[in-house]
């Protein structure tokens, strides 16, 4: 570090938060104005917000569905369950000390990677992470897609067509796609343009006002939409919980090992990539308490949600003799007529969330990262939506999901 560069820092020994009182235009393949690190000023990102975040992320359709994979690979319900929390524990570690360098330092994951790779090391691993969130990218859109055609077919009357579809065996994330290709896929497109639509009026350089204010309204939203559909179909049961315990434990020996190895990887893996991606907002931290506060009930969230999902699908076995694991369904076809529209709202609302947070800010940072002379985070967000097209993720999800 050169004299000057160490004149230019600043150290608030207050909050333990390092700033910076110039900018480095003259740097043109390493910095622009989205690249330098918040300052102090707008540090502004509390406790709260942090446990809206996760909130807003844990609260989805894939961890209420994450159970359904358990099932899948043999275990029961208890097994599930309890490898669900020691994955998403084992995830909590290396994401609060990831976040520590944004909180102290106001930069993002691809700046704070350059320490540990070297300026052109840090493309691998932040690539890496960017193109595999473009995967979740399009699978997230086509959830909130499926949303918004659920309320298109409350409004329009046309639910008893999913109805006859489910009866007949196809209840999948395919379902709306194929009974209504024109509308869905128009739906579709105009998601696509939402999420972009706020990133843009959402830049790094004012520390992303509308994302957080769009996370603290959709958290809680979503939350109370997807305990009604569990309580909803409980109560219709009476609360028997007996099709999800009595599932048997299918396999053993070295089978049963692999299924848990699996299984526990599967949900270590869900949030891995956001646990390096955590700098991307403690950079706007105000301080390190309030990051470290706001994530710590992140294993019991995604433990609670999975749970609410795994029973629910019980209770879809005692009621229609098969389980439907996915939610967007269930609050289309089987929910009230005056809580269909609000709890689809409060899904679209928190998948919306889920994929402005862990699947487009993070890329965008990445992508800005290879050559920030050319590409502002904005045009990342564009690259990001272009990749994940073109990888078109939702198929598999789709198909994982029968």
């Amino acid at each position: 570090m050169t004299t000057e560069s160490r004149d230019a820092t600043i150290y608030d020994p207050n909050r333990g938060q390092v700033d910076l009182n110039r900018k480095f235009p003259e740097e043109k393949k390493l910095w622009n104005e989205d690249l330098h690190p918040t300052p102090l000023a707008r540090r502004n990102w509390g406790s709260l917000t942090f446990f809206a975040i996760w909130v807003g992320m844990a609260v989805q359709i894939p961890t209420w569905t994450m159970g359904s994979l358990g099932l899948f690979f043999g275990l029961n319900w208890s097994t599930t369950i309890i490898l669900m929390l020691l994955g998403n524990a084992i995830t909590l570690v290396p994401l609060l000390i990831q976040s520590h360098g944004g909180a102290r330092y106001g930069v993002a994951e691809p700046q704070l990677t350059r320490v540990r790779w070297g300026i052109y090391g840090a493309y691998f691993p932040s690539l890496l992470r960017a193109f595999v969130a473009t995967g979740w990218w399009g699978i997230q859109s086509y959830i909130m897609t499926e949303a918004a055609v659920g309320i298109f077919l409350v409004f329009s009357g046309q639910t008893g067509v999913v109805l006859n579809a489910i009866n007949h065996g196809s209840a999948t994330p395919f379902t709306m796609a194929l009974l209504f290709p024109q509308l869905f896929w128009t739906t579709f497109a105009v998601a696509i343009v939402a999420q972009i639509a706020l990133l843009y009026f959402s830049p790094p350089t004012k520390s992303q006002p509308a994302l957080k204010w769009f996370i603290r309204i959709a958290a809680p939203v979503t939350f109370i939409g997807l305990v009604y559909i569990f309580s909803h179909f409980m109560g219709m049961t009476h609360w028997n919980f007996t099709p999800i315990t009595q599932i048997p434990l299918k396999v053993e020996g070295h089978a049963y090992w692999i299924a848990v190895l699996g299984f526990l990887n599967a949900n270590v893996g869900l949030w891995i990539t956001m646990a390096l991606s955590m700098p991307d907002y403690t950079r706007f931290a105000k301080s390190q308490f309030s990051q470290t506060v706001g994530q710590l009930p992140m294993p019991l969230i995604m433990l609670g949600i999975g749970v609410l999902g795994v029973l629910t699908a019980g209770a879809t076995i005692v009621l229609f003799k098969q389980p439907i694991w996915d939610p967007v369904l269930l609050a289309t076809v089987y929910l009230p007529a005056m809580a269909k529209v609000p709890v689809l709202l409060g899904i679209l609302g928190l998948t919306f969330s889920v994929n402005i947070l862990a699947n487009t800010v993070a890329p965008a940072y990445d992508f800005a990262n290879t050559y920030p002379k050319y590409i502002t985070w904005f045009r990342g967000v564009l690259i990001t939506v272009a990749i994940a097209l073109g990888l078109g993720a939702w198929t598999f999800y789709g198909l994982i999901m029968q």
